[in-house]
């Protein structure tokens, strides 16, 4: 949804933050505040070029951790990040949730 997000309305924010879980939402929203912390930390992830799947680590039942590489657009420069989308499926019938998202420093690299 990010990668297809309209500026205008942030239509892609609004339907991310549908699919964050109950707990990121409540350290992250409401709507407004989750569409600010997009766009001032995260602003690489908003209309993306590509992107590529590196990992997938099962954390438990119900949890994992993903590595995802992408490619910002061309106002971002096509900078390239790398990021870990931690997802879990409480079970009650929502499906998978995301529970956080974070660049993956260990992939930083040095000058």
């Amino acid at each position: 949804a990010l990668q297809e997000n309209n500026p205008e309305n942030d239509d892609g924010i609004a339907k991310t933050f549908d699919f964050a879980s109950t707990r990121n939402k409540a350290v992250t929203g409401p709507l407004p505040r989750f569409a600010h912390m997009i766009h001032a930390g995260y602003p690489l992830l908003l209309n993306a070029q590509n992107f590529t799947l590196l990992s997938a680590l099962q954390l438990g039942p119900t949890e994992y951790a993903v590595r995802v590489e992408l490619v910002g657009n061309l106002q971002m420069g096509n900078q390239k990040g790398i990021f870990v989308w931690q997802l879990s499926n409480s079970g009650d019938g929502t499906g998978w949730r995301t529970d956080a998202v974070m660049p993956d420093e260990s992939a930083v690299e040095s000058p």
